[in-house]
């Protein structure tokens, strides 16, 4: 099937929890950015304390939905009480019971009656929605994840993009096309870090900077560290506030867990790397160095501050649209 240009813009969501308020921040941003369609894929309920009202929100015309592991659980839980009281943590068991008794019957019905998963054709490209894998609810991936296992599941799943809600740029899409380098065209690295076998994050980066990160996540609950502000990315003007409104912490797991590679991401051939003109970072500006010396890299140096899709979104899209 012939794929088209013209983009279609979706809000992706997962993992809700029963958290209205930030459901309800996260929907306004889509429709204020033109979000044509909305995929959630699962987890409306847990340790939040609105899920009748999540549900209520998302069960509408325009919201393509599918059920999320904790939602099922939630269901059960008449039938798995005693056996989860034994093997469950305290706080886990807690909130199974205290969702299964405020659920309504409306929304008990709506989720009971929801797939596990979904496949949708958008602009030709055929789409498959799961919360854990292809072939299971449950099922968790990370980068400890066997290859095989990963090439089974793509069999399984036989879709042009897998969108899976229970699972961070140059880290991801290296350890991505290093299982699956038959089913990518094309690697597009915006200003990203490049890895190397067993290097995490931090092992891309100068140990003070590293060392600072550290120290902000023991000082503050012990696994996060607070985000960089558009001040510091240099972010335009216009987007700062926004883009300041809208960051959280993030996790410091993802920046020290080590990356596995087997060397085939090598084999995507359409590989291009570009540089933030605007932005100064030793990883980045590494990585640039590196692969613009490399065969079968194609870089360049596009104007802006580290997040490019804001302060040069139509060369973005140039770029993306040239490995098509």
């Amino acid at each position: 099937m012939a794929r088209k240009k013209k983009a279609t813009t979706i809000a992706l969501l997962s993992d809700v929890h029963g958290n209205l308020p930030a459901l309800e921040a996260v929907l306004a941003d889509a429709a204020e950015n033109g979000a044509e369609q909305v995929w959630n894929l699962g987890d409306f309920l847990g340790y939040a304390p609105f899920p009748n009202e999540v549900v209520d929100r998302l069960r509408t015309d325009d919201t393509v939905n599918i059920v999320g592991n904790y939602d099922l659980k939630v269901l059960e839980f008449p039938e798995k009480q005693q056996k989860w009281k034994r093997k469950k943590t305290p706080a886990k068991y807690a909130a199974f019971e205290w969702n299964h008794e405020r659920l309504t019957e409306g929304a008990r019905r709506f989720l009971a009656a929801l797939p596990e998963q979904r496949r949708l054709t958008v602009n030709g490209l055929d789409v498959l929605l799961v919360h854990g894998s292809p072939v299971s609810v449950d099922e968790l991936l990370d980068s400890d994840t066997p290859e095989a296992r990963f090439a089974e599941l793509a069999e399984a799943a036989r879709a042009d993009v897998v969108l899976c809600g229970h699972s961070y740029g140059g880290m991801v899409i290296t350890g991505v096309a290093d299982r699956m380098p038959e089913r990518i065209s094309a690697l597009v690295y915006l200003d990203a870090l490049v890895p190397e076998d067993g290097q995490s994050m931090f092992d891309t980066i100068p140990d003070a900077i590293a060392d600072g990160f550290r120290a902000q996540a023991a000082a503050g609950d012990g696994h996060s560290v607070p985000p960089m502000t558009a001040e510091q990315f240099n972010v335009n003007e216009a987007d700062s506030d926004w883009m300041n409104r809208k960051c959280t912490n993030h996790p410091l797991a993802s920046f020290t867990e080590p990356l596995k590679l087997t060397g085939r991401h090598r084999a995507v051939a359409h590989r291009v790397y570009v540089l933030a003109a605007g932005f100064e970072h030793p990883g980045t500006r590494a990585a640039f160095e590196l692969v613009k010396a490399k065969p079968g890299w194609k870089t360049e140096i596009m104007q802006g501050g580290h997040d490019l899709m804001l302060d040069n979104p139509d060369a973005v899209v140039e770029v993306l649209l040239a490995c098509d």
